[in-house]
């Protein structure tokens, strides 16, 4: 039997990554779906107006470059200009992809062309995009579900433009993690308040939940190099006397952001907060935890803009 120390003192880590996924892992190409694991490529539901066929053409053969991990293939599409809302430039977008395509090297896409439209030389589209996929590490499996809507811009056949205008990224791992629904709006104003829900969806009974919320503003190194967390759980003696006891704090490694987790008396968090005073994009995550059964994290983005 361990000891009383142990118990208090036990050391309780679980490192996983956020990386902003959608930046990344939706190469700003709105793919539709490819299934990675035998290279089968399904396209999304072909839309009924021409221009809108024109331009889920173009996002197929992105798909196979993308299949392929033909980075040069997937780069073509992209102008020497091409920008986009998270300051990723074509440049910063294939390092970005070299690096997921490492850490998630199977990923389904499906991508539907909502609407397109002429305006002047070139062509802007809306797209809704979904990602699934798996990565292991140090034997657990983790799952990544995304879900993106962006508008490009198209000149020339290539993209030259893309404003990411909602995300949702869902990693999950474990025998049973909770499922989680969020409420917050895509976007709001500055100054404006607003209300933020993550409720787990199952009854808890006698399950202890464990979890953080925390927020930061999405920049091009967010993009590049994103952090690993470092989530440190409580004892079973804190959580169930509902207390902390000193512990030595474990060294971060290098690029890591430590996390501390707290035992919740509800079904999640429900928080109202006002946003920041100047224009820019942040990502709000609530990390939710069922004691020895599961871990969920899921990240929203919320558009901050001019009155």
């Amino acid at each position: 039997m361990p000891s009383l120390f142990s118990l208090f003192h036990r050391p309780a880590t679980v490192m996983t990554t956020i990386a902003a996924l959608s930046a990344i892992a939706l190469p700003a190409s709105a793919t539709s779906l490819v299934q990675l694991t035998n290279a089968t490529i399904i396209s999304a539901p072909a839309p009924t107006d021409a221009l809108n066929q024109t331009v889920q053409a173009l996002h197929n053969q992105m798909d196979q470059a993308a299949n392929q991990r033909n980075r040069q293939g997937l780069l073509r599409f992209y102008s020497l200009e091409f920008t986009n809302s998270d300051g990723l430039n074509r440049e910063t977008l294939s390092q970005s992809l070299r690096q997921i395509w490492q850490q998630y090297p199977q990923l389904t896409y499906r991508t539907q062309v909502l609407k397109a439209k002429r305006v002047g030389s070139g062509i802007d589209a809306e797209t809704m995009t979904t990602v699934s996929g798996k990565q292991v590490r140090g034997g657990r499996e983790v799952m990544v579900n995304i879900t993106a809507r962006s508008i490009q811009r198209w000149e020339k056949q290539q993209l030259v433009q893309q404003e990411i205008l909602s995300e949702q990224t869902k990693l999950s791992f474990g025998e049973n993690p909770p499922t989680v629904s969020v409420n917050l709006p895509d976007k709001i104003q500055v100054g404006q308040k607003y209300n933020y829900e993550a409720i787990v969806q199952e009854p808890l009974g006698k399950d202890i939940l464990m979890g953080q919320l925390f927020d930061r503003a999405i920049t091009t190194s967010a993009v590049t190099r994103p952090k690993t967390l470092q989530l440190d759980m409580p004892s079973i003696l804190e959580l169930i006397g509902n207390r902390s006891f000193p512990r030595p704090r474990r060294q971060l490694k290098p690029n890591a952001q430590r996390i501390t987790l707290k035992r919740l008396r509800a079904g999640g968090f429900f928080k109202s907060g006002f946003a920041p005073r100047t224009p820019e994009n942040r990502r709000i995550s609530a990390i939710l935890v069922r004691h020895d059964a599961g871990v969920t994290i899921v990240t929203r983005r919320l558009r901050v803009v001019e009155k």
